[in-house]
């Protein structure tokens, strides 16, 4: 077991050390460290419950088929642009390259 030192502060202990001195053969130092275990988990779990509190409530409306657009409909008019307009004007300018390099 860890000897303690002349400054026993069981407030700036890490949680294993207070654990081990828990554990430990001296009554006093166990009850001390014991009650501040309590008292983290107390804090901790009070601190969780306030943070949720604060938390702003954002509810997230159902999708609407009826007045939404979905992503995979949205892919798809995207994967339409460029079959009917994009690759046509592609192709039609490495056409023009081709035909003027022959005429050459």
């Amino acid at each position: 077991m860890r000897e303690m030192k002349e400054s026993w502060e069981p407030f700036h202990a890490s949680d294993e050390v207070l654990k081990e001195w828990a554990g430990g053969e001296d009554q006093t130092t166990a009850e001390v460290a014991r009650a501040e275990i309590a008292r983290r988990a107390e804090v901790g779990a009070e601190a969780i419950r306030q943070k949720a509190e604060r938390a702003p409530r954002v509810e997230i409306p159902p999708f609407d088929p009826r007045t939404e657009v979905s992503a995979d409909a949205k892919r798809i008019v995207l994967d339409l642009w460029l079959v009917v307009l994009i690759v046509p004007i592609a192709l039609w300018i490495i056409y023009s390259m081709l035909s003027a390099m022959t005429h050459l």
